[in-house]
């Protein structure tokens, strides 16, 4: 998207998104302080149409912990969250729990907006058979997806690291880097359809 940048605070010149057949370029304004007075000046120095990058928060302690006061600093910054990384939100992280709660408005963006779609689609009045894909190297993240997920599809395929969750608690040896002990304890609250389900 960019293809030149001066500094670490500097400026990226790039090409912006098509739209409309035409393609806008801009300067995108790089502030590598986050949640300082220089990200503050920086954000508020914004005109109409102006757009600033700022440093990825996931470097900051206060974004995995969850921190009240970090989402604050994050929230002075702006007006409006939009909530549009479907990946992530079931993330109990600043910028995804915390921060919202802190804006007087908040939205799910266009992206958000069409994997909710797809997925109510998928499960709402779906087409049967009904088998869901689930990764991940954790299961201890996704435990509420797959307890909703039982309840709604005729199977669940597990990949990735989560899978040796699985795998070790029906007594299979596996890898055990990934294993999460909380994971262990999971299994046996579901029916026996459920664990054939999920166990294939």
């Amino acid at each position: 998207m960019a293809d030149q940048r001066q500094s670490r605070a500097g400026i990226f010149r790039g090409t912006g998104g098509r739209r409309s057949g035409a393609t806008a370029c801009r300067d995108v304004l790089v502030a590598a302080d986050l949640t300082g007075e220089a990200g503050r000046q920086a954000a508020k120095a914004l005109g109409p149409g102006d757009v600033l990058m700022m440093e990825n928060l996931r470097f900051h302690p206060g974004e995995e912990a969850n921190d009240a006061d970090f989402a604050a600093r994050l929230a002075a910054l702006g007006d409006i969250y939009v909530g549009d990384a479907f990946s992530c939100a079931h993330r109990a992280h600043a910028s995804v729990e915390a921060l919202p709660r802190q804006m007087d408005i908040v939205c799910a963006g266009r992206s958000m907006g069409a994997e909710l779609a797809a997925l109510d689609a998928a499960l709402s009045q779906p087409k049967r058979p009904v088998v869901a894909v689930v990764g991940g190297a954790k299961v201890s993240t996704k435990l509420q997806i797959l307890e909703n997920l039982v309840t709604r599809v005729d199977g669940i395929i597990l990949g990735g690291g989560m899978a040796n969750t699985f795998l070790m608690a029906g007594g299979m040896q596996s890898a055990r880097r990934w294993l999460k002990r909380i994971c262990l304890v999971w299994p046996p609250i579901l029916s026996p359809r459920q664990r054939r389900m999920i166990a294939g």
